[in-house]
């Protein structure tokens, strides 16, 4: 009858419970108990974390607009593409997958280039490369 946070902490500190007792059967280390509820709380408080980013996440989502993937048309294949940034290290990343009107991924490209571009350029690079690829399955396989 505990709310989820309780049921969350318990849970956590029963799963580090068991690994310490898998730990010590298999491995031959062991843990204080002091050592098992720190780990436990350390992990709790990890996915207390991830699910408060990833709530952020959807709620910036909802308000920007942006939508989730689409499958496409029934004997048709959308391709998407993106790109990435690590200007620090004159890094871009772009990658690109082409996905069946099930969903079922057909192919797929990524790559890196030690150049620090724009966000158009980037981007531009990226289709690109998606253009490419359709261009080299033109053989009937996407």
């Amino acid at each position: 009858q505990e709310d989820k946070f309780v049921a969350g902490r318990v849970a956590t500190l029963l799963w580090n419970l068991w690994q310490n007792r898998n730990d010590e059967l298999w491995n031959n280390t062991k843990l204080s108990p002091t050592q098992i509820g720190h780990k436990a709380h350390q992990m709790w408080q990890r996915w207390i974390e991830a699910n408060q980013m990833r709530s952020r996440s959807q709620q910036d989502s909802r308000m920007h607009g942006i939508t989730t993937w689409t499958k496409p048309r029934e004997g048709w294949i959308k391709c998407n593409e993106d790109a990435g940034f690590f200007h620090g290290r004159c890094i871009t990343t772009v990658a690109c997958c082409a996905r069946n009107s099930n969903g079922e991924l057909q192919v797929h490209r990524s790559r890196q280039y030690h150049l620090k571009l724009t966000t158009l350029e980037g981007e531009g690079l990226a289709l690109y490369d998606a253009v490419h690829l359709a261009i080299q399955q033109g053989d009937g396989t996407l």
